[in-house]
């Protein structure tokens, strides 16, 4: 007959945890997404499971879920379900890679058919490639997404080479989502002044690509942001402390001032992963799985799909064309097989008590190594490590840190 864990002689089990030392204490997380920071002493008492020892503890780890009993599993499978949205919704952000390619214009209302097959109520289309010359293609694209009947989002990346009045003043009128990519803040007057205007009149948000120019220069950057009023940019290809400097001269600017003036938003949606019981419905760093197939699809003109954003164009990662079925696709044994890599993490990531919050990217590592299953630990493990390392110890042992770190 099959037992539970709870045909024992104690009423409690101690979960599997992960912990890494910081400072004078001990850090756990759980696959849950909890952790709790705890004292040599506290952390003893776990190790060698005499937690009925200290009440405090115990009740502290039952609510965090590193005990389980049975009253408190019903719970703890709720809180993961919430912190989990992602894989119970459907895929929801799709990414329209804009090429040269010459492609029947009936592709257009194919791609969408296949994008509101997905289950998910609310989806976010993204476009990215060649935006002015397919300028006319972004907006049959809106055309008939409107017509759907769904909740869409439309999002658009844009180069400062991109940006005209006349594309200025369709994102406006179609409330776009326009995320402008940056590799300096060298911008020139006249596509300033467009970039105000999409301020003034709706919205806009930035990329920040670290280039070596810019290393050094955190607080020329954060200054040219936050006296524009451009409330916060999100930081990629990130080197040495850049991040680190950018944040630690933000939270400076914020508590000078009592109030959030600046943020930058991948640290903020670090932060909320950490803080947060809700999905952060940030794809790459799906806890159990990341988003590829699950959460994120990219297409090209011609129909053909990939597993995510930044595998579009790699035929290892094709996992279909527009003439199948969503549920055809997301179930075939390319898509399956993917998900099942991200699931299965390395060792490596095993050991990493930030598992929780990073998950296993098998697209990021073939850009990195040429194999979707890490043989080390990868440069994005390795990088989102030490972003993690950082925040938990800001937030750990200076009480201000969230309330000026955090937007509003």
């Amino acid at each position: 007959m099959a037992l539970t864990y709870f045909n024992l002689e104690k009423e409690h089990v101690i979960n599997h945890y992960r912990f890494k030392p910081l400072k004078d204490g001990f850090l756990l997380t759980n696959d849950f997404g909890f952790w709790v920071y705890l004292s040599k002493e506290e952390f003893d008492l776990v190790r060698h499971d005499k937690i009925e020892e200290n009440q405090a503890l115990f009740s502290l780890l039952k609510e965090k879920g590193f005990v389980l009993t049975q009253d408190n599993a019903d719970k703890l499978v709720d809180d993961f379900r919430q912190r989990s949205m992602h894989l119970f919704r459907g895929t929801y952000h799709h990414v329209i890679f804009l090429d040269d390619e010459k492609f029947d214009e009936g592709n257009i209302k194919k791609i969408v058919d296949f994008i509101v097959q997905s289950p998910s109520r609310e989806l976010i289309v993204k476009f990215k490639g060649k935006l002015l010359e397919n300028f006319e293609v972004i907006g049959k694209f809106a055309e008939e997404l409107k017509k759907t009947g769904k909740s869409v989002q439309f999002s658009i990346e844009l180069g400062l080479e991109s940006i005209s009045y006349e594309l200025v003043e369709f994102l406006i009128s179609n409330k776009f989502d326009v995320w402008i990519a940056l590799d300096n803040i060298k911008i020139p007057e006249n596509t300033f002044e467009l970039i105000k205007q999409l301020q003034r009149r709706h919205r806009v948000n930035f990329y920040l690509d670290v280039s070596d120019d810019i290393l050094g220069k955190e607080q020329e950057i954060v200054d040219f942001f936050a006296e524009n009023n451009f409330r916060s940019f999100f930081a990629r290809k990130a080197k040495g402390d850049f991040w680190k400097k950018t944040i630690d001269y933000a939270y400076n600017i914020n508590k000078k001032n009592q109030r959030t003036v600046f943020n930058e938003r991948f640290a903020s949606i670090l932060l909320n992963k950490i803080t947060n019981a809700d999905d952060v419905f940030y794809p790459e760093l799906g806890n159990f799985c990341t988003g590829a197939v699950i959460s994120e699809l990219g297409y090209i003109l011609n129909g053909d799909i990939f597993a995510n954003e930044e595998s579009i164009g790699i035929e290892l990662f094709k996992m279909g064309n527009i003439s199948q079925s969503y549920n055809d696709v997301a179930s075939d044994e390319e898509a399956l097989a993917l998900i099942s890599s991200s699931i299965n993490s390395s060792p490596f990531m095993e050991m990493n008590v930030f598992k929780p919050y990073i998950g296993n990217c098998p697209v990021c590592s073939y850009m990195e190594n040429g194999n979707i299953i890490g043989k080390s630990t990868s440069e994005r493990t390795l990088i989102l490590t030490k972003m993690f390392d950082y925040l938990f110890e800001r937030i750990l042992f200076d009480k201000d840190f969230l309330k000026f770190i955090l937007p509003v």
